[in-house]
Formats: C-alpha cells, structure tokens, sequence
C-alpha cells in the first residue's frame, strides 16, 4: 500500500466561519431526553449534509469525542450519521480527528465496535459516489482513502484484540456478490490480504474468507462456457493473419489477456491477486522465507481440507494449492502424504477417499517441479496397496466371476484409476531410464488388471483407452482382452444406477488445463501440459504424421530427473492403513 500524501488546505481550517442551527451536541442530547427534538433533527440534517465545511466536521468530531461515554446503545441515531461523514477525502486535521473519535467510541462503549467496523468495512470498496471530485474537497487516491481505513482498523485492535473476531464476521458478510463490477472484488480482496500485514494471526481466516468466495465464483464458471469464448475469440482474430503475428504475440497489453467471459475475467483478477500475495509472503529479495512459507502452507492445507476439496469439478481455485506445493520439495510429499492418509482411512466416507486420491494423480501428473523418484515411489505405494487389497478380498470371490462393485471397492477403483493416469503422463520419463521396463515388470499391473474385480471395467472410457495403448505400444501390458469383454458387457453394474457408463466412479482430475490468462503466469511454468494422442484415435493410426493430438495450453516439461532409489518394493502391510514413505522431513 503506497504511502499517504494528504493534501492540505491552504488556509487553516478553523477560520473559516460556520453556522451551527443544531447547537452543540450535548445541548440537543440533554433536550432530547426532555422529549424536545427540534435540536437533535438538526444536528442530524447537518451531519447528512454532503457539502458540510470541514471546520464544521472536526467540531462534531472533537465534541463528541469528549462525549463519547454519553453515546450508548439508545444514541444509534447520531452515532450512524456520524461514521456515514466521507471523513477520509478531507484535509488530514479532519483525518486525524475522526480516528481519535473512533477510537474514544469503542473504547468507552463497545456496543458500537462491530458498527464501527462495518462503516469502515464498506469504505474497502471503491465508492462510484464520492465527493473526493469536488472541487472542495482535496484530491485523494482510492490508495490514500484504504491507508487511513487501515491505520483506523490497526488502532482498534491495538486496543481491542478481541476486536478481530466481529471484524471477520463483518467481512464475511461484506465480501462482494460475484455480480458486482470487477473493481470491488479486486479493492476487496486486496484490502482483506492486506490486513493480514498488520494482523498476522487473522491471516488463515482472512485467506479461507477469501477463497471461499472464490470458490462461489469458480463453480458458476463453467469449463466448456470459457473455452467456447476464447475459442470464438481465436476464430476471429485468424481471419486477420498478419506477416507480423508473433512480434504482435509478444506485446500484451490490458486487452490481450481480458479474459471473454466476464466471471471467468473477474475469477482471474482475484486469482492472479492472490498469487501475488503468496510470493511476497513466501519471498524476500528473492529468497525462500522457509518459516513463514511453512506456516503458509499449512494454512493452505487446512483450507484445501475444508472449503476446496469437498467442491467438486472446480476449475481453478484448487490450484492455490499446487502452486504452494511448488515452492518447496518437502510441501509437496508431505500434501501428498496429507492426502494418502486420507484416502486409506477406512472411517473415511468412500466419496471423501476418492476425491483426495483424484488430488494426489493429477498433482503428481500435472506438476513439473515433482521428481520422478518422488512419482515412482507413489506408484509403489499405489500399487502396493492395490495388491494388499486384492489378496485380502480375492479369497472371498470366485476367480471366475468379473465383479465390479462400485459401492463396496470404491477405494480400490479409484486407485488403480490413479495408478493408470499417473503412468499415462509418465511413462515416458520412466522408461528413459535404463531400468525403466524393468521396473514396470515389478509393479505386476497385470495381475491387477486380470483380477476379479476388473478395475479397467470402473474406470473413466478415456483413462481405459489411453493407459491401454500405452501399455500395448511399449509390450508393457496387455489389456485389449479383458477391454473388448467389458465393451461387449452391456449389463447394468452394481453401483453404477445413477452414474455415467463413461465416468462409473464420477470421478475428475483437479489439475487439468488452467484457462485464466492472467493469473497463469503462475501456474504454466510449473505445469506439465498433454500432447499425446486422442484416447477416440485407433492405433494403427500411430504412423499418420497428420493424426489429432490433443493439447493442453503450453508444452511438455522434459524432466529427465532419474530414478534411482525408486523401486524399492513399498508394499505395504495392509490395505487398511499403509503408509507412506518419507523421502524428506514433513513441514507439518
């Protein structure tokens, strides 16, 4: 927040002269309890006068300073009117003497301090009415106006700390709606972080505040809407080839990176807001602040467990999370062992295990910063659990008989699911290695494909078709069998009345493609992009140098990190309760 620059007057303002038709205000307090209101009325009149003299305003504000502890509950009226003043755009005398009243108001009755606090609270937002263009008035900046809001809010909880509490409520309750102009969010937003400078222990709730509202934001932005409007967007500008396009690429400016839709352009403000906060708080003069980043990443994780994952088919707002696990090596196995301790909780209700277990694959398929010892060793203990599993509940089912029991082995499902896209993005980088076919032989998926309880059978149409053709291509695995049996089973299965045939487990992988323009910046050059074949495209076709490619935004990280050390066997002990390996300290 730049700093304030008050403007001053150019006479003093004490000589200039005023009329006063209310009198004092303890004169028309003392007649008001004598049921005489004719003072009182006036008094109010003049407060709601816009054009009010500023020598008039810093008399209310010094009288009722001194009267302060006579401004009880039944005093709403006067207190209302006086804290409705657009004290903030005038001289700093006025500036100065509206804080020491605000301060003497909550000090001496605390029936006003949430009232106090929702005066200044709506004061975050840039006002479209204000009086700061009159000519009377000094010339302020919306940046001045939030300063002066600010040092007022750091003085009432100097001297309230309990204050923090209904300041929070009042800013829950005043967050912006998602259809107010774009402007009011990104003031809003800006100003909450910016509490969190002075107020460090309102840092979580402000944050989860904040994301929370984004999320509302996220869910009415629907994928196929945004890239329907860019897309139309692209069409049109190919019309206009120019000899010069890519010189024209490289200068962006405000327009180029407006986002179509106008949710998803305000989404992008916000997000792009947000990053920014995370860096300067993560980073001095360019250098990690591991302390105060650790303690940010824990907040983030607390809120991805409270507000983000139980959201499903979010689009945007979950990557706060992937781009705090970047900043650190140790953040991202230990969100990922977060996550695993979830989903082989057995308290845990299936949909919960399933959605943290779809975090965990698209992470780790997704993430360029995440070496590929780290996305072996999960495979492992994807796998490992994968054959636990089998080995306890095989005993109990026919070998002959394909069950496919949603409803009882969601977990497994969702699993081997993982398992399938992690390899899916993968392998490529895994097989480089000169152990890469060899460790693919000691994951055994074969006996995980071939088992009773099908996996390829539960699994998302894409993800069957893509893991299938990989594994056919490079003699890994081979599933066309037990594929052209399930696609020639057309029968109802258990657990799948209310589900899609495509998507059994109505799963979906939070990391696919980011869409937003701004706050991208961010995220592509940490994220691992799709170029690989259509899972629609036959295989024969694979010599066709014209075949479709389906690509996300950007291009494919070549991360040639090796493997060694990867391929232990990390089975572990139970399908019930396995743990994870730890590869470096956790930061929990």
């Amino acid at each position: 927040m730049t700093s304030i620059r008050r403007v001053k007057s150019l006479g003093k303002i004490g000589e200039s002269k005023t009329v006063r038709f209310g009198g004092k205000i303890s004169d028309a307090l003392e007649k008001l309890k004598q049921g005489d209101t004719s003072n009182y009325h006036l008094v109010l009149q003049q407060l709601r006068d816009p054009n009010i003299k500023s020598s008039q305003i810093m008399d209310w504000f010094q009288e009722v300073t001194s009267l302060s502890h006579l401004l009880d509950q039944d005093q709403n009226e006067i207190v209302n009117a006086l804290l409705k003043v657009r004290w903030m755009e005038r001289e700093a005398e006025v500036v100065s003497t509206f804080r020491v009243f605000v301060v003497a108001l909550v000090s001496a009755n605390s029936v006003h301090l949430r009232r106090v606090i929702k005066s200044l609270t709506q004061n975050l937002i840039p006002d479209s009415k204000s009086n700061a263009t009159q000519s009377n008035h000094p010339k302020v900046t919306m940046e001045d106006i939030f300063e002066q809001i600010h040092i007022v809010f750091k003085e009432i909880l100097r001297i309230i700390p309990r204050a923090s509490e209904p300041m929070l409520a009042v800013f829950s309750q005043g967050f912006p709606f998602i259809r107010k102009p774009n402007d009011s969010l990104i003031w809003y937003v800006k100003n909450l972080l910016f509490v969190t400078s002075y107020q460090p222990n309102m840092r979580s709730a402000i944050l989860e505040l904040v994301i929370k509202n984004l999320i509302d934001l996220d869910a009415v932005t629907h994928r196929h809407e945004i890239e329907m409007m860019e897309n139309i967007e692209e069409i049109d500008d190919d019309e206009e080839i120019s000899l010069f396009q890519m010189d024209e690429e490289m200068q962006e400016n405000e327009e180029e990176i407006k986002m179509k839709h106008p949710l998803a352009n305000k989404l992008d403000c916000a997000m792009h807001i947000l990053f920014e906060y995370f860096y300067q708080v993560s980073y001095r003069e360019g250098e990690l602040q591991l302390q105060e980043t650790r303690k940010l990443f824990r907040e983030i994780v607390h809120i991805f467990d409270t507000a983000i994952m139980p959201v499903h088919q979010l689009i945007h707002v979950q990557f706060v999370v992937f781009y705090i696990c970047s900043l650190k090596q140790s953040f991202v196995e230990s969100f990922i062992e977060h996550c695993w301790q979830k989903v082989v909780n057995p308290n845990m209700p299936t949909i919960v295990r399933q959605t943290y277990i779809c975090y965990i694959a698209s992470l780790l398929a997704r993430a360029t910063y995440i070496p590929l010892s780290t996305v072996t060793a999960c495979i492992d203990l994807m796998v490992g659990w994968a054959h636990s599993y089998l080995r306890e509940v095989t005993e109990f089912i026919s070998p002959d008989v394909y069950h496919c029991d949603i409803t009882r082995h969601g977990t497994f499902y969702s699993i081997c699911q993982a398992t399938f896209y992690v390899i899916i993005f993968k392998h490529e980088d895994i097989l480089k290695s000169k152990l890469g076919h060899k460790y693919f032989h000691t994951l055994n998926l074969q006996h995980l494909i071939v088992s009773p309880l099908n996996p390829l059978k539960a699994c998302l149409s894409s993800v069957v078709s893509l893991f299938t053709s990989t594994m056919r291509q490079h003699q890994l695995v081979y599933c066309d069998t037990i594929v052209e049996r399930n696609n020639r089973q057309m029968l109802p299965v258990v657990g799948m009345a209310t589900l899609s045939v495509k998507n059994p487990l109505g799963s979906f992988f939070p990391f696919d493609p980011y869409l937003l323009k701004r706050s991208s910046t961010f995220i592509h050059p940490i994220y691992k992009v799709w170029e690989g074949r259509s899972p629609h495209c036959e295989d024969e076709d694979n010599d066709d140098p014209n075949k479709e490619n389906i690509e996300d935004q950007g291009l494919f990280d070549e991360d040639d990190s090796g493997i060694k050390g990867s391929f232990s066997n990390q089975v572990p002990p139970s399908p019930l309760s396995p743990g994870f390996q730890h590869v470096t300290p956790s930061p929990y």
